[in-house]
């Protein structure tokens, strides 16, 4: 069964333009709205499609910041991915600090756009298949923090934190590795050979099975 993406557009004629390009070239389902407040029908009615992905706009928003997080009431499992102006990545990594799980810059490429949809319902369906798992992570993995100190108070070699980064990287992302090597910013031959050197094989394979 196709996916289905709600887009949040203010702007009536790029949100259509938008969905049809969704719809023609991606192949997924589309359900339209123009404000947050047109949202919670989708979710209180139960004869309407529940969206697996939100598309929001907040390049005109002001305070998007509280719109992600009502529309992550509404549903946390579902994801939320933002379009910003160009080159306006300062609001871009506040959306995802707000629970945002991507972001996609103006004019939308639809190669990029492909990707980006591909990527982040593939993580949501990964997530949702590890939550049906027992498994408890300890506390220090469920924070998912990267220390600078290490036990003396001191600060931490530049390897060692790299391969800590690398191995968090990898859980989180549930040993899908094209990911992890998009979000750190590296090759994914870079990230094989780093992986190598710092013997994260296992942690690798443990995440890809997990």
């Amino acid at each position: 069964m196709s996916q289905t993406v709600l887009i949040i557009n203010e702007e009536a004629g790029s949100r259509k333009a938008l969905a049809h390009a969704i719809r023609q070239k991606l192949c997924y389902q589309t359900l339209e709205a123009e404000t947050i407040d047109r949202v919670e029908m989708f979710f209180s009615v139960s004869t309407i499609k529940k969206p697996d992905l939100i598309l929001l706009d907040i390049s005109n928003i002001a305070g998007f910041e509280q719109v992600i997080q009502a529309l992550k009431s509404f549903n946390d499992a579902i994801p939320v991915v933002v379009v910003i102006q160009y080159g306006d990545y300062e609001n871009a990594m506040k959306a995802i600090t707000a629970g945002a799980q991507d972001f996609l810059s103006k004019p939308i490429a639809i190669e990029r756009l492909k990707i980006t949809l591909h990527n982040v319902l593939h993580l949501r369906d990964a997530r949702y298949r590890n939550s049906l798992h027992s498994y408890t992570p300890p506390v220090a993995e469920t924070k998912m923090c990267l220390s600078m100190l290490n036990e003396e108070g001191n600060i931490r070699k530049i390897d060692e934190m790299e391969k800590q980064a690398i191995e968090m990287a990898i859980r989180f992302y549930n040993g899908h590795m094209t990911e992890v090597a998009r979000r750190l910013g590296i090759g994914r031959s870079t990230l094989y050979r780093k992986i190598d050197d710092f013997g994260l094989k296992l942690a690798m394979q443990a995440a890809i099975t997990h």
